[in-house]
């Protein structure tokens, strides 16, 4: 049987032709468990529904009534996932100040550290080993930044990354957020500063012997006032 959710939407990012949308269940006007709908074995939601009635898109910060069926019932760590009821449209509810994006749950726990897993060519603290990440239950961790730091690289392909630090640790990880990516795609190749961020961060699926951290979503502080 079908169940009404209410999330306030933390990722809406690219991934293959689709897009990988996650956020926090709200129950009695407070923040629950991570939830990413899906109506594919992918982890995606394609594009037809993902839409409001009116035919916009839910941004990053939206409360959102939807309608899931069930958990997803993985063994890995994406086990946030549900199956979506595509009968049902989408409904905006209101959108979050920064103020209460900020009193949100997040992590002080490092980013599922794995040091033998080392770094890719382009990345700093990016991966974890396919096996270690056997062994985790969750794929989604929202955190905060005080300097952001976008990089627009052209060769050998096209990427925007990003770096922060969050504890100890500087992190360089990809971006996948699609709003960032068209933001920055004309931009020359350089770094770019954003300062304070809430980040969501996504563990990806397995890819040849790691899964990777990405930058899913990004909410700069100025946006939000």
């Amino acid at each position: 049987m079908a169940e009404a959710k209410r999330i306030v939407i933390l990722a809406n990012s690219r991934k293959s032709a689709a897009r990988c949308v996650a956020g926090l269940e709200i129950r009695q006007r407070r923040a629950h468990d991570w939830i990413r709908p899906v109506d594919s074995p992918r982890g995606t939601v394609a594009n037809y529904y993902r839409t409001y009635e009116d035919g916009s898109e839910p941004v990053l910060g939206d409360v959102v009534s939807l309608s899931l069926l069930k958990p997803e019932g993985r063994a890995d760590h994406q086990r946030e996932n549900w199956h979506l009821d595509t009968s049902i449209t989408w409904r905006k509810d209101g959108t979050l100040t920064w103020n209460q994006l900020r009193s949100l749950p997040m992590t002080d726990e490092p980013l599922w550290s794995d040091e033998e897993a080392g770094n890719s060519n382009y990345g700093l603290n990016n991966r974890v080993r396919s096996t270690r990440a056997q062994s985790l239950t969750s794929s989604l961790r929202l955190i905060p930044v005080t300097d952001l730091r976008l990089h627009r690289l052209r060769h050998p392909r096209e990427r925007l990354d990003g770096t922060f630090r969050f504890g100890r640790t500087t992190c360089r990880l990809g971006v996948t957020d699609l709003i960032y990516e068209q933001m920055y795609y004309d931009k020359r190749k350089g770094d770019y500063r954003l300062g304070e961020c809430l980040l969501t961060i996504s563990l990806g699926e397995p890819h040849v012997g790691f899964c990777y951290k990405l930058i899913a979503g990004i909410m700069e502080r100025e946006h939000y006032q």
